[in-house]
């Protein structure tokens, strides 16, 4: 009976490790799940972040370039047209300076126009701001790229009139 008695005994004990096991291997299934979640969580929780910082970078950049905008303009507010014709050709060469570098100014205006939309597709709850801040960028460059235009209209005139001048004396 004392043989029985162990083996009884030896059941029970691999009946409680085996309860005790399987408890043990759900609680880790369950840690794993719980561990898979939080990873997830981490994982969508940093791509938004890094697509909130992709939209302000938009924003800096744009700021930046409206003010290189507003720099390029007002060198622009000056009534000086020349009082020779050598002066003239001067000032003229010097606004052809000034329009190569509105040319890259307009690449970047350009470029920030396409980071925009493409932006505006990936970013649909920003595409308001996104919208507005292009807006102001592009009525900008346009009103400097029109006030470059009539600068070098004026500067052609003046060196047509000086010109004529020139050859009058």
């Amino acid at each position: 009976m004392s043989d029985k008695l162990m083996e009884l005994g030896l059941i029970a004990n691999s009946a409680r490790l085996m309860v005790h096991t399987v408890a043990t291997f759900n609680s880790i299934k369950e840690l794993n799940e719980r561990w898979r979640s939080l990873q997830q969580l981490a994982e969508e929780r940093s791509q938004l972040l890094g697509s909130a910082h992709e939209v302000q970078r938009f924003h800096r950049d744009a700021d930046e370039t409206k003010e290189w905008i507003e720099e390029k303009n007002q060198a622009l507010n000056t009534d000086n047209y020349g009082h020779d014709l050598a002066s003239v050709q001067a000032l003229q060469r010097k606004h052809e300076g000034f329009e190569r570098d509105l040319a890259a100014l307009g690449d970047k205006v350009n470029s920030l126009g396409e980071t925009a939309q493409r932006l505006i597709q990936s970013h649909p709850e920003s595409a308001e701001d996104l919208k507005e801040k292009c807006t102001e960028l592009n009525q900008a460059w346009t009103s400097l790229g029109k006030r470059a235009d009539q600068r070098k209209a004026k500067l052609g005139d003046s060196h047509d009139l000086q010109r004529f001048l020139s050859d009058f004396r």
